[in-house]
């Protein structure tokens, strides 16, 4: 790589970094350097920090009717911010250089709190813009001996967007990004409307909405039936005739979408709805099953797959030279260090894996831990192992990740990172989650775009974190990620919402490296990474 690409993207990671509050004491010292060397990159400083904010503001679903007076805004503080840094740096030697960088950094930061003031009173977040047909709204997260109309294949953790869902024979469960849990029983025919609302032509669906999922809707040909934070089922025949059944919580019903309701039913009452006919229905006999009925049912299928890589670093305690690294399934080679143009101005430290005796440990923990764990000490640590099977945004397919972490003390500029990379194309598309000195759990696509949790992680506890990556060909991928306490009891089913979630995202490539980094002051234990393709494959897999 020619040695301005190199100055390049250096300054771009630094810089990037820095807007992310994730920039460690050395890495500033070498941006001022940088900064001070050449003038040139407060251009690009500024033009980065405009596409940082831009790319926000597009995944936050921000109108078009206020990207344009952003962007007028954005131009003219980003052209001040390059005049004014470009005199003071070009300034004749004086007593005052050796603050030029520090003051360069500030004027940085006074542009990047000008422009987020200015975002914040202009752009006030609105719900993002959905076209029909486009965004995904739901996920079939298990199913079991389903019969698809037309005849399709589908997989466990698939995005559905709008449109029918048919089965003849069989059950599935869809998990709705808003929250809500439903059952469909074969033979049925559905219309998936949004991210709270399913329409029912024919069939049964049972539904459990709790907390925020309240709300929830189904439609059918006699009118609406709207949860108030229950648990309920709904049956539609062929003549379109609905019965409703109440097992927890309440249902307010409406004889069609959008009018007010006209009865309530509570907990064990049941009504008949005829399409054109009594709005208020006529009561039959409760003999709904409840739900967690059905999950058992689908849940004693087939045992879970196993994974497709597995680390549980199953090493002697103690310093293990790389070479000798080389335990797990689905890898090709041991663990390394970074070598030719992966390498940055960040070394890395040692040629060993450091292993602890002791593995982590939680509720989640299902099956128990193996082995010991990797301790990853203060400084630039980074560790890469190249998988046997890739990750392919080529493909529709939906692949699931889990580690172990823990952060063992408090440090100011820690920073852990797990990143999927390529080994034919480093620097190029890549995903990845870590933990910044926030403590807030992050996802971060191609090394620059990053949605940051809205709460912190506490240091010294062992978390289970768990991510999924939906590549969809040519199409938005979308990638997620859970984390959870040691306290927290493992899901039975993928969770809505997520801890994270990105959202859309164009990408090209194959992902097959698997790169740890530990940054800063902060020392990081891992464990009992795995990938696989399904939730319970990453999980609780299968021997």
């Amino acid at each position: 790589m020619a040695p301005e690409a190199a100055r390049d993207r250096i300054f771009a990671e630094l810089w990037t970094d820095y807007l992310e509050g994730e920039l460690s004491a050395e890495g500033m010292e070498r941006l001022q350097a940088l900064l001070a060397a050449d003038p040139q990159l407060t251009r690009r400083a500024g033009g980065l920090y405009a596409n940082h904010r831009l790319l926000g503001l597009h995944h936050q679903g921000t109108g078009h009717s206020l990207l344009a007076p952003i962007l007028q805004r954005l131009g003219a503080e980003r052209a001040d911010f390059v005049a004014g840094m470009t005199k003071r740096v070009l300034t004749p030697a004086s007593a005052t250089w050796r603050w030029r960088p520090a003051f360069l950094l500030m004027a940085a930061a006074a542009l990047v709190a000008s422009l987020a003031t200015m975002l914040m009173r202009t752009a006030t977040p609105a719900p993002a813009a959905v076209s029909a047909g486009d965004e995904p709204i739901a996920t079939l997260v298990g199913f079991d001996n389903v019969l698809w109309e037309p005849r399709v294949n589908r997989h466990a953790g698939e995005r559905l967007r709008r449109g029918p869902l048919r089965l003849s024979t069989g059950e599935a469960i869809l998990r709705f990004d808003g929250g809500a849990l439903a059952v469909v029983s074969g033979p049925s025919q559905v219309e998936l409307v949004s991210r709270s609302v399913v329409g029912l032509r024919q069939g049964r669906i049972a539904v459990r909405a709790e907390a925020d999922a309240a709300g929830f809707c189904v439609r059918t040909p006699a009118g609406e039936a709207r949860d108030l934070g229950t648990e309920f089922t709904v049956s539609v025949s062929v003549t379109g005739e609905t019965e409703v059944q109440v097992s927890e919580g309440e249902v307010a019903w409406a004889s069609a979408p959008g009018r007010p309701p006209v009865r309530t039913l509570h907990a064990g009452q049941a009504a008949r709805f005829v399409p054109a006919q009594a709005e208020e229905g006529t009561p039959v006999a409760f003999s709904s099953q409840p739900i967690a009925v059905a999950l058992r049912r689908i849940g004693s299928g087939p045992p879970p797959a196993c994974p497709s890589a597995d680390e549980s670093f199953d090493y002697t305690p103690g310093a293990v030279a790389l070479a000798q690294c080389a335990g797990g399934l689905g890898w090709i080679g041991p663990w390394r260090t970074r070598q030719g143009d992966e390498v940055t101005r960040e070394s890395d430290r040692g040629d060993s894996l450091f292993i602890a005796t002791t593995s982590l440990d939680g509720a989640w923990a299902m099956p128990p831990p193996r082995g010991g764990a990797l301790t990853m000490p203060a400084g630039g640590v980074f560790r890469v192992r190249q998988l046997a099977a890739t990750i392919a945004f080529a493909d529709h397919r939906v692949q699931y990740l889990a580690f172990r972490l823990r952060r063992e003390t408090p440090a100011g500029d820690a920073h852990f990172r797990l990143t999927l990379r390529s080994s034919t194309d480093f620097w190029g598309a890549a995903v990845g989650v870590g933990m910044p000195a926030s403590g807030r759990p992050t996802i971060q696509v191609h090394s620059r775009d990053t949605w940051v949790a809205p709460e912190a992680v506490a240091v010294g506890s062992a978390t289970l974190w768990v991510v999924k990556i939906v590549t969809q060909g040519a199409g938005q991928h979308e990638a997620f990620l859970h984390v959870l306490r040691a306290d927290q009891a493992l899901p039975t089913l993928e969770p809505s919402p997520w801890t994270v979630s990105t959202g859309g995202f164009h990408a090209e490539g194959r992902l097959d490296l698997v790169v740890l980094s530990s940054t800063g002051a902060g020392i990081h234990t891992v464990d009992e990474l795995r990938l696989g393709s399904t939730w319970d494959a990453v999980t609780r897999p299968g021997e």
